[in-house]
């Protein structure tokens, strides 16, 4: 099976969603209990940034994560 190479650059990711949510163009409804749970705790590690990088604390981010690569995917549409 081909595809399309996956992308995984987390700050264009993060950018993408932010500026979705930001604008109103995506709203995410209340019955997302697990992400809304996820959100408030998808911070960067401060590990990662004192080496100069961006990476997010690995830790009950399933949700963001999946949020972060549907938005940065479809972000031309």
């Amino acid at each position: 099976m081909t595809g399309t190479p996956a992308r995984n650059d987390i700050l264009d990711d993060i950018r993408s969603v932010s500026t979705a949510l930001d604008s109103g163009l995506m709203r995410i409804h209340r019955s997302c209990t697990g992400l809304l749970d996820e959100l408030p705790g998808y911070a960067w590690d401060p590990a990662a940034s004192d080496r100069g990088g961006y990476q997010p604390i690995k830790r009950d981010d399933h949700g963001a994560d999946a949020l972060r690569y549907v938005v940065h995917s479809n972000v031309h549409e």
